[in-house]
């Protein structure tokens, strides 16, 4: 399936249409196709990594990705972005029951590291158990105030923030979704040999039966 798409842009650019054409994708950043060189031939291309997390806990969330490559692959991008002129990137930080407490070190990474590249805060709505509005009602004002420690000063963050921070006041969470994310969590750790409580320890501290 993958030639195939590429094999489509060869067809655009052989035939004249390349220059009119705008092209999207979403990835995990694990693989840089050599074909990339037919971008340059278009009238734009938006590029944008799901990074949930970095280091560890990218590697947790995007088993069995590797944080080391991904970095590598987001600089390949900077380098054709610079050279192609034609190219934007960014960062889709999707936010769920995993990695909401810890999205201040997420965007503070971002703009220690990649402040060039765009930046979206996006939100899990299924399954369920991995949506912020199934968040316990203990543990949500402890993620709200965590929340809160993200600079007023980062505009791009506080575009998304407001509206999160609100899901999570006015939502009304299903003890039932909760109990599954504890189970799936357990269970991942237990056959990818990984441990959520390593991996996440300040949001572990607040999460009963993990």
């Amino acid at each position: 399936m993958i030639k195939k798409q590429w094999s489509l842009l060869e067809t655009a650019v052989s035939l004249g249409y390349a220059s009119e054409i705008e092209l999207h994708y979403n990835t995990n950043g694990t693989h840089w196709p050599k074909e990339v060189e037919l971008w340059k031939h278009f009238k734009k291309v938006n590029l944008s990594f799901s990074i949930d997390g970095f280091g560890k806990q990218f590697e947790y969330m995007r088993y069995p990705a590797k944080w080391d490559l991904v970095q590598t692959n987001m600089e390949n991008a900077r380098k054709l972005a610079a050279e192609y002129k034609n190219i934007d990137l960014s960062w889709c930080v999707t936010i769920s029951t995993l990695n909401v407490f810890n999205v201040p070190e997420t965007v503070e990474y971002w703009r220690n590291n990649y402040r060039d590249i765009g930046l979206y805060l996006n939100l899990v709505h299924g399954p369920a158990h991995y949506s912020i509005r199934n968040l316990p009602i203990d543990i949500k004002d402890i993620v709200i105030e965590k929340l809160n420690t993200v600079p007023k000063s980062d505009d791009k963050s506080w575009n998304y923030l407001p509206g999160i921070i609100n899901m999570i006041k006015d939502s009304h969470p299903d003890k039932k979704e909760w109990n599954v994310f504890l189970n799936t969590t357990k269970k991942h750790d237990e056959y990818r040999r990984q441990t959520f409580k390593d991996t996440f320890p300040e949001y572990s501290k607040h999460i009963k039966g993990l």
